[in-house]
């Protein structure tokens, strides 16, 4: 199977159907696969089985908002963070202003083990700062799991 500008209205209304869960519109993932096409060719979609054990295979997911989730995953820049990884150590923090690290867990399947900053307890009213520092998520609590990182 190959996925071009032919057939990608299929897919997407396949997608659509058999993979809902919380709604949302596939009009936003269909544009970006559609320009990445026009821009690089049509992908050949292949088994995993018949992959060699060394291949490098980027998992992508997503769920939520989908305009979020366009500005964070699957922007083609996977390749480079696990570059940068690499560079330092494969110590890397992800910092998440959510529960249960999700993001973190995307990551750690590209460049392995991650430390996962994110929302542990129940939210409260407050600013962003102060809520930030409660979840001990700020730049402060990033910076200090940074440093002992390193150290």
């Amino acid at each position: 199977m190959r996925i071009d500008l032919e057939n990608l209205d299929d897919l997407a209304q396949g997608c659509a159907v058999l993979g809902t869960g919380g709604g949302g519109d596939v009009e936003p993932a269909v544009a970006q696969v559609a320009a990445a096409v026009a821009a690089h060719g049509a992908v050949e979609v292949v088994d995993l089985d018949d992959l060699s054990d060394d291949v490098l295979v980027m998992p992508i997911a997503g769920w939520g908002a989908p305009t979020v989730a366009i500005e964070k995953l699957g922007s083609g820049r996977e390749a480079e963070l696990l570059r940068h990884a690499d560079e330092c150590g494969n110590k890397v923090v992800v910092a998440e202003d959510h529960y249960a690290g999700a993001i973190a867990s995307l990551v750690a399947r590209t460049v392995g083990k991650v430390t996962s900053l994110c929302v542990r307890e129940i939210p409260r009213s407050g600013t962003s700062a102060e809520l930030l520092a409660l979840m001990k998520i700020d730049h402060t609590a990033i910076a200090r799991v940074a440093v002992a990182m390193i150290e």
